[in-house]
């Protein structure tokens, strides 16, 4: 091997088309990480931090500061922050191509380590390609039915526990169900209308693209939560309104003027950050529904989650937040508002 020619990595050439397993549920299981991942940064490290250094106590007024509670929230947001950029790192494909040749050899070093070798003199190239493999989703129908049928089974195996209380019994069975139905309650719903908008455009996107549309919805909800949690009862609290009755007209501020108006700005301000992909009305109304779908996901855990502080009568909140009508509707319509018109403006300008 001493001696021989290392053959350079070379461009790929035009047209170079790679093969790839069909792996419809990698990409639902992929995302199901993120959103775990998301939700600690979120609803932990965004909150601790952010609490720490505006209204520590949650009163929303603003102050005391506490520095321990920001430090806090920081040393969960690093290794979050870690583990985020080393799975969405980029995802290149070493091609190693031969080609029967006369003036080829039979032994040939593409790496100081590595060799091909081969019964005919062959020519060598080999390229580092970026991942480009398009977006597939398992087929609606199959995820409108794993949540249908996890919500029926789930919401079953909680009703012991309603009727008969909690023993070690009815415990142990919604123990063991809690985060399946946790995980189906959420998240399926999403990916079906997701699976729905792929198939009905069939525009071409590939898997890496379409994760960073559903990921920029899920981010989006970070500022989201630190305008609704702080920014607006502190504002309204600094105004003499009172933020924390159900009754006062501060809350009901925050429920219908803070929260939709800023958790549509930051979508809005999702889907300007993913803009330079916007090639046409129909691409940018994809983004806007998989910005909000995104949303959706964070958002929907949240509410799933909190259906299991009801304890025994989680059988029934668990299936009526689950299948509330506007869960499906509501992430159908998101991208129909201003999304949409963000969207066209930005094609209109730059085309």
């Amino acid at each position: 091997m001493q001696g021989l020619p290392t053959t350079p990595l070379t461009p790929p050439p035009p047209g170079l088309t790679l093969a790839h397993p069909s792996t419809p549920w990698k990409v639902v299981r992929s995302m199901l990480g993120f959103v775990f991942l998301v939700l600690i940064i979120v609803q932990v490290s965004f909150v601790s931090i952010f609490g720490g250094i505006l209204d520590s106590d949650f009163d929303g007024d603003l102050g005391p500061s506490n520095p321990l509670l920001t430090l806090f929230g920081t040393a969960c947001l690093i290794p979050c922050i870690i583990g985020f950029s080393s799975l969405r790192r980029p995802r290149l494909t070493h091609v190693i191509r031969g080609t029967e040749s006369i003036e080829g050899r039979t032994f040939n070093m593409i790496a100081p380590h590595t060799a091909i070798q081969s019964s005919q003199p062959i020519h060598v190239d080999h390229h580092l390609i970026r991942d480009s493999t398009p977006l597939e989703m398992p087929p609606g129908k199959h995820l409108w039915w794993l949540f249908f049928g996890g919500v029926f089974i789930s919401t079953f195996c909680m009703f012991p526990m309603m009727i008969f209380g909690l023993n070690i019994f009815t415990g142990l069975l919604f123990g063991l169900v809690a985060i399946p139905a946790f995980v189906v309650g959420f998240s399926t719903p999403v990916f079906a209308w997701w699976s729905t908008l792929n198939a009905y455009f069939g525009l071409p996107t590939t898997r890496r693209l379409a994760e960073w549309m559903l990921i920029a919805g899920m981010v989006s909800a970070a500022p989201a939560v630190v305008i609704n949690s702080f920014v607006s009862p502190i504002f309204l609290s600094a105004l003499g309104l009172e933020t924390f009755d159900p009754m006062s007209l501060g809350y009901g501020m925050i429920l219908f003027l803070s929260a939709p108006i800023g958790e549509e700005l930051c979508k809005a301000a999702a889907i300007l950050a993913l803009a330079r992909f916007i090639d046409s009305p129909r691409r940018g109304f994809q983004i806007g529904f998989t910005v909000g779908l995104g949303f959706a996901l964070l958002e929907n855990s949240i509410y799933i989650m909190s259906t299991f502080a009801a304890g025994e009568a989680s059988a029934l909140v668990f299936p009526f937040t689950s299948l509330r009508p506007w869960h499906w509707l509501h992430s159908r319509t998101w991208a129909l508002d201003g999304h949409l018109r963000i969207c066209n403006w930005f094609v209109s300008k730059h085309t």
